[in-house]
């Protein structure tokens, strides 16, 4: 009958919509959880650490930052020679 079609139709449809709602809900609930979280990690300084750690940590720093500048230096070098190359390729085709 109609009434059943529309009736199951209707209801399929709050059905949805509870569903969005739901959906919305707890994606607001993590992403509450998750900002609070932060917020006690940003608060919190990293003073637990004990001195070895520390001096762990700052010499693992300094090596990164060694080699993030070895890696520049590379790349710098790179475009250098294809920059060069390319100079050469120019003067050639005059």
């Amino acid at each position: 009958s109609r009434w059943a079609r529309e009736s199951t139709r209707k209801f399929n449809q709050d059905d949805a919509s509870y569903g969005m709602a739901a959906e919305r809900e707890r994606a607001r609930r993590i992403l509450d959880y998750v900002m609070s979280e932060l917020t006690w990690a940003v608060m919190t300084p990293d003073l637990p650490y004990t001195p070895e750690e520390q001096r762990v940590r700052a010499a693992e720093e300094e090596a990164g930052r060694a080699d993030d500048h070895r890696r520049l230096t590379n790349i710098k070098n790179v475009l250098e020679i294809r920059r060069s190359d390319f100079m050469d390729d120019s003067e050639d085709e005059e």
